[in-house]
Order: structure tokens, then sequence, then C-alpha cells
């Protein structure tokens, strides 16, 4: 914090708590700092400001890192260094997902029994597009923990939750009793795991690194729920029956709908531009709601066969289930011209 006083009888006042301390800089406004306090007068009843004295500012410069995480997560995760260890530290700022291979995405192909991922390059590296990484019973859902550069699905049939590595080695079961499991999505940072129970009709979560740590967080969920995680913003979202997109706190706390709208089917955040966006079956449209002004852009039109999505620092991208093909969309509007398929 930082005090500022002007001319004689001239102060921040009751109800001016979050104003701003502002300077013009060759026709640009700079915010320097934000009314926080100030004196009050001595010897009367009612609380009022004493303008004889200086007002107290929250010192914006301070809170700069913390400002660019959430106005501009592009910029801030590509300022962010590395993360080196294994272990990291509470309170440590380095980017996890640049420890381990990246720049692919994992498509689900069902071959006769069986389902197969297959990993298709991001990066311009067609040797490796459409390369098997793993075969599995079956698969519901799928997500990535970028910290351990692992990915976790539910396989309905073996009633379990699986996790392998990038590159589909080291096969883990990470919950095998008797679990019927749909989508899930993984909380990176806090290291959790959530997923839609079924049969139960609710949603549970685990700990990433003890999965005996276990616990339901919402009831009366629809089965066939949507599910998927923000771990900066600290939100769950889930669609609801057909009725549109709910957000509850990451313990299932403070319920709201978030959207109102039938059709609703794949969701996924994007966490460069903070926005949840899902495909809306009704309208043929792919849509992306910004969660704290609530505005709502279209990304894509006439896609009536799109589902499932997934999310890059700059490319929003869809699978079509007629033609088991992926395709993308930049920020800028502009489509992706690898359009990939098995």
């Amino acid at each position: 914090m930082y005090c500022a006083g002007g001319k004689d009888n001239v102060s921040a006042c009751n109800g001016d708590s979050g104003g701003g301390m502002f300077f013009n800089i060759s026709d640009t406004w700079y915010l320097r700092g934000i009314v926080s306090f100030s004196p009050t007068r001595p010897n009367v009843k009612e609380s009022l400001c004493d303008s004889s004295k200086p007002t107290v500012f929250t010192d914006v410069t301070k809170y700069r890192k913390w400002i660019s995480r959430y106005t501009n997560t592009t910029k801030w995760l590509k300022n962010l260094k590395p993360c080196k260890d294994s272990a990291i530290e509470k309170d440590t700022e380095c980017n996890a997902a640049t420890r381990f291979d990246n720049g692919f995405l994992l498509q689900e192909i069902v071959i006769e029994k069986n389902v197969t991922l297959r990993r298709f390059s991001l990066k311009g590296d067609q040797a490796f597009n459409g390369r098997e990484v793993l075969t599995v019973n079956s698969l519901f859902g799928i997500d990535k923990d970028c910290v351990e550069g692992r990915f976790y699905w539910t396989d309905y049939k073996n009633e379990s939750i699986f996790s392998a590595k990038y590159d589909g080695t080291d096969v883990k079961a990470f919950i095998s009793k008797n679990l019927d499991a749909g989508c899930c999505a993984v909380d990176w940072i806090s290291r959790r795991l959530y997923w839609v129970n079924y049969y139960e009709e609710t949603i549970e979560v685990a700990s990433l690194d003890n999965p005996d740590l276990r616990t339901t967080v919402l009831i009366d969920a629809d089965r066939d729920s949507r599910i998927a995680v923000d771990p900066i913003q600290g939100k769950l979202y889930t669609t609801v029956d057909d009725r549109g997109i709910a957000w509850y706190n990451l313990d299932g706390s403070e319920p709201e709908m978030l959207l109102q709208s039938t059709g609703i089917n794949g969701i996924t955040v994007s966490i460069t531009t903070g926005e949840l966006c899902y495909v809306n079956e009704d309208t043929s449209k792919i849509e992306c709601i910004d969660t704290r002004s609530m505005r709502i852009r279209t990304i894509v039109s006439n896609t009536a066969d799109a589902y499932f999505l997934a999310a890059t620092d700059d490319i929003l991208y869809w699978t079509h289930y007629k033609s088991d093909t992926i395709e993308g969309i930049n920020q800028q509007g502009v489509k992706d011209l690898t359009v990939l398929s098995q």
C-alpha cells in the first residue's frame, strides 16, 4: 500500500473504496492505485472521512503478475519458466506442461471390440500422425495431468479408471473397485480427478496422489453429464440434463446455472481465455462463454456432427463423429488447415 494526498479538502471519502488513481501518459491511462481506506474525523458520532489526511491506496504494481495471470493468461503461461523438479513446492510458479512431451492430440478410434488411442502431432510432424499409442477394452472419458505427463481414462467394461504416460507406456489402474465411471476431468493444480458415477448419478473426486482419498461432491447428477474443470479459476462445470451448463466451486458448493440452453454436448475449458467452450447440437454451433462477463461468442457455425472438444493455447479442436476427423480453428477465427483423420 501507499499513501497519497492532494489539495486541501480533496480526498477519498465514504463509498470511494475500490476507485482508482489514474495517470494519463501519452494519451494512455494507467492505473496506479486502488482506494483502500482513509482516516476518519476525530470526535464525531458518525464515521466521516478526514479530508485533511492522506488516502491509503493498494499498490497495483505489486499485483502485476497476478493481474496478468487472469487478464492475459496466454502471455502469463508463455512467460512462466519450465518446472525442473518432479516435486513442485507450494506457491511455486512454473509451467509444468513444458516438462513433458507436448503438442499433440489423442483420438479415440473404435476398431472391432477394442478402442485404439492414436496420436496426432500439432507441430507438423507427419511421421507420427496417426501412430497408435495404446489399445484399451473401452473408453468413455479421458483427460490429462500435465504435471506428471499422464492421461487418465474411464474403462466401463472393466469398471475402472486407468492412467498411462503420454506415450502409452506405464499403464496403471487408478481405481479398480466396481466403478461405473463416465466422463472425467483432471485438476492438475490441486491434484484431483473428477468423474461421473453413471449408476449412482453422482460426481465424485479422488486425490491423484492417493486415490483412497475419495468423496462425492455432487448428488442427483445427470448420468450422461459432460464435465470440465478450470484449475485456475477453481470451477467445476457440468451439463445438466437438457437444460444447459451448471458451475460450482471445486468442492461442489455454490451451484449456479451458467448457461440455459438445450442441445449442449461436449465442453472444454480454454485456459488461455478463461472461457468455457461447448458444442450446441440444436444450433449446430460451437460457442464459448466468458465466465466473467457472460459474453457468448460463436466460434464455428454449421457443425452438425461436432462432438468432443479440446483446446490448446491457440486453437480449439473438435471431432466429427460421422467421419472420424478432427478439425480446428484459431483465436482469430481462421480454420486450421491440418485436418486429422484415421
